[in-house]
């Protein structure tokens, strides 16, 4: 890997080969010979890949999800697999590999064992292989990964003050006031996603990097991501202030009639969409300013902080769990409680205290 402007860049490994990478070719040639017995016609895992992604793309995968899975394949898989056929490799391969991956690449370990348990699932269905591999695999257990911690109210109090001057000032407080994902923020325009009558955001697409394409609008990844929001007092307020700063901007001009560029609640500091790199960025500068005048936040802070106090706060206040799932655009409420159960232990403690002396 390279790094190049805190943007992580995969070196570009060929997939198959230089001469092979049309795709639909290798999804036609193999398709057509599905379940013949000769080894000639069995695909590569390379060849194979290259099939599995175009299939989950035609079934409306996100671009930076298939993105992810590709870097997740290049980093990890080809070159222990790449040039095997489907059937040369052995359940005692894969165990060595997973083993191996779970003590050394933790906190990539699992997308990795979806991609490969996926390919070869989708295989054994084709009738590429006659039986699936990773079916007998042993899959190692990892350390639980380290739970982000909310801020206390004081903490986040001292984050505003110091954030104040920051460019992103206004998209980290309503970060803090409504949850949202960095890139369901960068996405947010003025002529469909905000209504201040009605105070509510609209969360109709998420802002994305593609290597390749840049910075693209998507569909949020799943139907619950597709939400309608309510707004607190004070995030009404600041959105108005910042509306009439985009009217005066686009003033003379039909707003349906701009390009998306143009239309975006939060830009960049040269007007353009914003990059998580760059916020990050700034970020960065804010914290390392707090911890020179003595306030530690927590361990890994990131922007995803906000979010997750965002929740901490509703379920510390007693918010229906169902609610908060729809506030967070989770697809099921088992996912916001076991991503969020620890907020729950003191407000509890809190609760049962009040009924003490009837127990």
């Amino acid at each position: 890997m390279s790094q190049q402007d805190n943007v992580t860049v995969v070196q570009n490994v060929p997939v198959v080969n230089p001469e092979a990478i049309n795709i639909d070719l290798i999804v036609r040639r193999v398709l057509a010979n599905m379940g013949t017995p000769e080894v000639e016609h069995i695909p590569t895992v390379d060849e194979w890949f290259a099939c599995w992604l175009k299939i989950r793309e035609d079934a409306g995968c996100k671009k930076t999800t298939l993105q992810l899975y590709e870097q997740y394949y290049r980093n990890h898989v080809q070159r222990r697999f790449g040039e095997k056929r489907l059937t040369e490799v052995t359940t005692t391969e894969l165990q060595g590999f997973f083993t191996n991956l779970a003590g050394n690449y933790s906190m990539t370990y699992e997308g990795v064992r979806h991609v490969v348990s996926s390919m070869f699932c989708s295989a054994w269905k084709k009738d590429l292989v006659i039986r699936n591999p990773v079916l007998t695999v042993d899959f190692p257990k990892t350390l639980p990964a380290v739970r982000k911690r909310a801020l206390t109210k004081e903490e986040e109090k001292h984050l505003f003050e110091y954030a104040r001057n920051s460019q992103y000032y206004d998209m980290l407080r309503l970060a803090f006031w409504t949850g949202l994902r960095i890139g369901e923020l960068s996405a947010l325009d003025w002529c469909s996603d905000i209504d201040l009558e009605a105070g509510t955001i609209t969360v109709r697409h998420t802002l994305d990097y593609v290597r390749g394409e840049g910075l693209i609008l998507e569909e949020p990844k799943s139907e619950a991501s597709k939400r309608t929001i309510p707004l607190i007092g004070k995030a009404v307020r600041m959105l108005r202030k910042r509306k009439s700063r985009w009217e005066r901007k686009v003033k003379g001009h039909n707003p349906d009639e701009l390009p998306w560029q143009e239309c975006l609640v939060f830009t960049s500091s040269t007007g353009m969409p914003v990059h998580v790199s760059e916020v990050s960025r700034e970020l960065k500068k804010v914290v390392q300013a707090m911890n020179r005048d003595g306030y530690t936040l927590p361990a890994r802070f990131s922007f995803h902080v906000a979010r997750h106090t965002f929740a901490t706060r509703c379920l510390e206040h007693g918010m229906d769990v169902k609610v908060v799932q729809t506030l967070m655009g989770h697809a099921k409420a088992a996912m916001t409680m076991d991503t969020y159960a620890d907020a729950l232990p003191e407000h509890q403690r809190a609760e049962l205290n009040k009924i003490s002396r009837w127990i």
